[in-house]
């Protein structure tokens, strides 16, 4: 009954509509309200910390808490990016100035990003009690979620305990990719992520240092990795309407029509390679994605595919698998 509470909602976060400003913003107040309703009206045995580690119950009750803050995320992912763009826009190309976000989009930027710290502690929750699984496809693609969320958010603003959960979530990917080559093809991913992020963490604060900076900034951004990088993103992800619905995992009760993009969740699976795709060999990445901020320079022209030797739908399930396509990077551009 929760599970299907819960999808009711997510349905509702992902089905387009043609709303107004005003429309819109009182049908997020809904949802958030729904959501928080939703969470309250679980019983004491739905709680993480009330179940034994132990009980059989444990990892079906922490995907019911995924799904959730995935409910947030995906309903504020767009917001998320919008702020952070704007602000990049802001201080480093003053003359086009694009106009200030919204208090409905602060203030979901503020809930997604909120969602992916919360995220974090779960699975910091699932690793102390041991139930941490390799192979698992559902709880990659919740780990590098958040991650990315984390990273995101810290290109405007970042607290004391930032590194220090950004480390967690790329720690934690990296014993989930332990003796799967595409996810660590996955992890490489969010890395490259990392790096990105920082760097455009840095030019915002160079930029808001001093003007001259700025002018600086503004004359070499063109040629920045950063948004070398985010083009070849937009480029590659076709214009298609994502199913943004519940993360699936095997041992819930959620109907397969709420699968996010691959429903192959079984924990025993030795690889998350679709049907009929070829191995995906360790040489096939770019070696230049190790070595910091200059890793996207010699990729030219900018459609150059970022992950060399993977064939036909590859960087697709790739994006899927580290939920960069769940979250949409083409606003970033």
């Amino acid at each position: 009954m929760a599970y299907s509470r819960l999808i009711k909602i997510l349905d509702r976060i992902a089905e387009p509509c043609a709303l107004t400003e005003a429309e819109e913003g009182s049908e997020s107040e809904a949802l958030e309200s729904e959501l928080r309703q939703w969470k309250k009206s679980l019983p004491p045995d739905f709680r993480l910390d009330n179940t034994d580690p132990k009980d059989s119950r444990y990892r079906t009750i922490f995907h019911l808490y995924l799904n959730y803050y995935y409910a947030w995320i995906t309903m504020g992912k767009v917001a998320l990016v919008t702020v952070a763009r704007t602000r990049l826009r802001c201080h480093m190309f003053p003359a086009s100035r694009p106009p200030d976000p919204s208090d409905a989009a602060l203030r979901q930027s503020r809930y997604c990003a909120k969602a992916g710290r919360k995220l974090l502690l779960l699975f910091e929750d699932l690793t102390k009690t041991r139930n941490i699984t390799r192979f698992s496809f559902t709880d990659f693609q919740g780990c590098s979620i958040a991650t990315i969320v984390t990273l995101v958010a810290g290109v405007t603003e970042r607290d004391s305990g930032y590194n220090a959960r950004v480390k967690f979530g790329l720690d934690c990917l990296r014993r989930m990719a332990t003796g799967n080559m595409t996810a660590k093809l996955g992890v490489k991913f969010v890395e490259a992520v990392q790096l990105i992020t920082n760097e455009a963490a840095e030019k915002l604060h160079r930029a808001s240092s001093t003007a001259n900076e700025t002018q600086d900034v503004q004359a070499s951004a063109s040629a920045s990795d950063y948004n070398q990088w985010a083009e070849w993103l937009a480029r590659l992800e076709h214009p298609r309407a994502l199913d943004q619905r519940a993360i699936y995992e095997v041992e819930s009760a959620v109907p397969l029509s709420h699968t996010v993009l691959h429903p192959q969740s079984n924990e025993n699976m030795s690889d998350w390679r679709t049907a009929g795709e070829p191995y995906i060999s360790e040489s096939s990445i770019p070696q230049t994605l190790a070595h910091g901020s200059t890793m996207l320079r010699e990729f030219q022209p900018i459609e150059y595919d970022l992950l060399s030797g993977l064939q036909s739908d590859d960087p697709t399930f790739l994006m899927g698998l580290t939920g960069i396509d769940v979250l949409d990077f083409s606003g970033f551009t």
